[in-house]
């Protein structure tokens, strides 16, 4: 059917070697880069990196819903799965009242200055691309910051009562990541501070709900642990996703999150490959119909950056879960049997 498919929108697959067939790409062109694999019935773009079978092609090329582009292909969508909604945009989420006004102010002016001290120091700068794959232009876009050294507050100057005997905050220095003007998260720097502390920290008053990028009335939804592995996603990914980072494997998404997973139709679970990950998988699975571990390969990286730096092609690894998640939440119409598995 994916062959079929091609030929009817005009692309004129042409016979390589074997069973390789190729074409210009229906996204980006060219003359042969989009090859076709009739043994496997899978396709793959050399230029732009799309891949997948014939019920990706319908929803990469043809705009199609997961639900009608599995109808289309011949498979039935598992009772336990619901169609999405109509794709609509979602509504700002209000500022929590318990957060003060002073709070908001303060982190908007902290942000902003670490944002400058940023993009001033070539050096962090590289570092960010060397050890978190993250480019200058991705820097700008998520906002990302650099604190030079600890500063202490009052926590009065950011309308905060004060922590028990706690009259004090503190912001730790290294790698700020906000969250719009709501919550700041640092990566610190101090190696020493990191291994009693922690390496991350939540400035006292932020909101704790998850760091959210992208429109999660897409098709594909991606949970990850890490603010920065999210990031990097959503840098290099070509296919449109959701992508939540929960910020800990301990942390649990609140009822609006998990309703709107509820209703995507591939939800992939892409904690670290350690205990951690797996226990949060555990949570995962008991709480939110229908999601799929989608774990790194573990020999080349334990989470998403690794795996990255390592040399993982990150569309490709998203192509290869979508797969096995498709098969995993589909079945082929009895018609179909004769048919190859797509």
């Amino acid at each position: 059917m994916l062959m079929t498919l091609i030929e009817k929108d005009g692309l004129g697959p042409k016979k390589k070697t074997g069973a390789e067939y190729a074409s210009p790409c229906p996204s980006c062109g060219g003359r042969d880069r989009f090859v076709i694999h009739a043994d496997t019935w899978r396709y793959w773009c050399r230029g732009c990196g799309k891949s997948g079978d014939a019920l990706q092609y319908l929803r990469d090329f043809h705009g199609m819903s997961f639900p009608d582009a599995a109808a289309l292909v011949g498979k039935q969508l598992s009772p336990n799965r619901q169609s999405r909604p109509a794709k609509m945009q979602p509504a700002p989420k209000p500022t929590p009242a318990s957060q003060p006004a002073a709070w908001r102010e303060r982190a908007a002016l902290g942000i902003a200055r670490a944002h400058e001290n940023l993009l001033g120091n070539d050096e962090v700068l590289e570092w960010l691309r060397l050890s978190r794959g993250i480019t200058r232009e991705t820097a700008e876009r998520f906002n990302l910051g650099w604190l030079t050294k600890d500063r202490f507050f009052w926590r009065g100057e950011f309308g905060l009562e004060p922590d028990g005997p706690k009259k004090k905050m503190v912001v730790p220095s290294g790698l700020l990541i906000p969250w719009r003007d709501q919550r700041i998260r640092v990566r610190r720097n101090n190696a020493a501070d990191a291994e009693k502390f922690g390496r991350y920290h939540l400035v006292s008053g932020s909101v704790k709900d998850p760091f959210l990028i992208g429109d999660p009335y897409e098709n594909t939804a991606i949970i990850v642990e890490s603010e920065l592995d999210a990031i990097l996603l959503s840098q290099e990914l070509t296919r449109p996703a959701f992508v939540v980072a929960m910020g800990s494997t301990s942390n649990r998404p609140d009822t609006e999150l998990i309703d709107k997973l509820s209703s995507c139709p591939v939800v992939l679970v892409a904690m670290d490959t350690d205990e951690a990950g797996s226990k949060a998988w555990k949570w995962w699975t008991d709480n939110v119909p229908g999601v799929f571990r989608a774990m790194t390969p573990a020999a080349i990286g334990s989470d998403i950056t690794e795996a990255f730096l390592a040399g993982l092609d990150l569309n490709e690894w998203l192509g290869v879960s979508m797969e096995f998640c498709c098969e995993a939440i589909t079945e082929t119409d009895e018609t179909d049997a004769e048919q190859p598995t797509f």
